[in-house]
């Protein structure tokens, strides 16, 4: 399938193309039939760290039960790479067998009074475990993944939609996000961003959509026990933690910077940063401004909103439809691009 620039009308000589990818894995597909309104339907958002679920009376439009439980798979590696790893070693299927238990066990308790139907969400990675596809490419370079369509499946028994994925590391938790803000009808430049393993940043107007993600290891989720609260206590941390999150910051600050001068814009410009993610919720907006982890002039601009990617979920779920303005999609790989060792670097030590 051919896709073309969203950016601009000129290809030709369209800065924006530089160091960009076109994305051109989304493929037409069916919407899931939910099977009329009175049905229940069933959110899932699958985190490396923790799944949430939401239970929707379609009738009603409302969620009336949620859910949240850790990964089943979190002893098998706090970070991704160890859970591919993992996977890699002959140990997929169990993976697998352990995100379906999870399902099961969250299902059993939100009680659906009938059967539901399924819309998922995840970052790539816990999607190939979902769905049992093959890891062996995903976790080296060039980081290819089996598949990052959206899927019209079945999953224990129930119909079920997955939301596409970008890349490896831009999952359909940030698709599903995007779609739950509607972001075409929000005005201006703006920032998503949800922290995690790997920090998801969309920056995005009604007539653009670029995305890219930082590594972010541990100290935004899985490993690192203190949390939001490290952000907040920075000058009290363990020079290990103090490290994590160090690091974690230059990635971020240095995917902010590169996304906005590819756009060929300033902070200046930016109207809003929607900040995702029970992490991004939690987290001390002042104390992760004074330590770098977001630049000074957007301080004011900074709204936490959650798990925006469940939310996209239950939007799919009361109104099964998906935008075309997904197609197109552009992503820029940060780890090839020619700014980011000198940011990276620029951003440690600020």
């Amino acid at each position: 399938m051919k896709t073309k620039c969203n950016l601009c009308k000129i290809c030709k000589s369209c800065k924006f193309l530089k160091n960009l990818e076109i994305i051109t894995a989304y493929e037409p597909f069916e919407p899931l039939p939910l099977g009329g309104t009175d049905g229940f339907s069933v959110s899932i958002d699958i985190g490396t760290t923790t799944l949430a679920f939401e239970l929707i009376d379609r009738h009603n439009h409302e969620v009336i039960a949620t859910h949240s439980c850790l990964n089943s798979q979190y002893s098998y590696g706090a970070d991704i790479i160890t859970r591919i790893t993992y996977a890699n070693e002959g140990n997929l299927h169990h993976l697998h067998n352990l995100i379906h238990q999870d399902i099961k066990e969250g299902i059993k308790i939100l009680s659906p009074p009938s059967p539901p139907s399924l819309v998922i969400t995840g970052n790539t990675t816990m999607l190939h475990f979902l769905q049992n596809f093959p890891c062996d490419t995903l976790g080296v370079y060039p980081f290819t993944p089996f598949s990052v369509h959206a899927q019209n499946t079945e999953i224990l028994g129930y119909p079920a939609f997955i939301f596409p994925c970008i890349s490896a590391f831009v999952g359909a938790d940030v698709v599903s996000g995007l779609f739950c803000l509607d972001y075409p009808r929000i005005s201006g430049h703006n920032l998503l961003i949800d922290l995690g393993t790997n920090a998801e940043i969309a920056l995005f107007s009604p007539e653009k959509l670029i995305v890219t993600s930082a590594a972010a290891g541990n100290a935004f989720e899985g490993g690192n026990k203190n949390g939001a609260d490290a952000i907040k206590s920075f000058d009290t941390l363990s020079p290990k933690d103090a490290n994590e999150i160090i690091l974690a910051k230059a990635a971020v600050r240095s995917g902010i910077k590169i996304l906005l001068e590819e756009a060929g814009i300033l902070y200046d410009n930016i109207e809003r940063v929607f900040l995702a993610g029970g992490f991004g919720y939690k987290i001390d907006v002042k104390s992760a401004v004074r330590i770098g982890l977001f630049p000074a002039p957007l301080a004011d601009k900074i709204k936490p909103i959650g798990n925006i990617a469940l939310g996209g979920c239950t939007k799919y779920a009361l109104s099964p439809h998906f935008a075309e303005h997904f197609v197109g999609l552009q992503e820029i790989n940060l780890a090839t691009h020619k700014n980011f060792n000198d940011y990276f670097l620029k951003y440690i030590h600020k």
